[in-house]
């Protein structure tokens, strides 16, 4: 089942996310099983990142494999919540 997350990280900074996307380097290595992922800098600090992943267990893989390393140290702090484990639609033009 399609899942939909968004990450909530209250003291990332613009360098700190920077650092640690080129950690996770999605630009070259991004797995196939990530549909989306959309980042954008809080207007009251911090930042958010939404995602759809293929299935639960891609994600958590990738997480455990890569981002939780590239996000340690750099946003201390950070939830994530799932939206929705079974996403209905996604529409992308591309």
């Amino acid at each position: 089942m399609t899942l939909a997350l968004m990450y909530d990280l209250p003291d990332m900074t613009s360098p700190r996310y920077g650092g640690a996307m080129r950690a996770v380097n999605l630009d070259r290595r991004r797995p196939p099983e990530l549909k989306l992922h959309a980042a954008w800098e809080k207007d009251e600090g911090g930042w958010q990142i939404f995602e759809v992943w293929e299935s639960y267990e891609a994600w958590e893989a990738f997480f455990r494999e890569r981002y939780s390393q590239a996000l340690r140290g750099r946003g201390r702090e950070f939830s994530i919540t799932v939206l929705s484990n079974n996403v209905h639609q996604i529409y992308t033009n591309g």
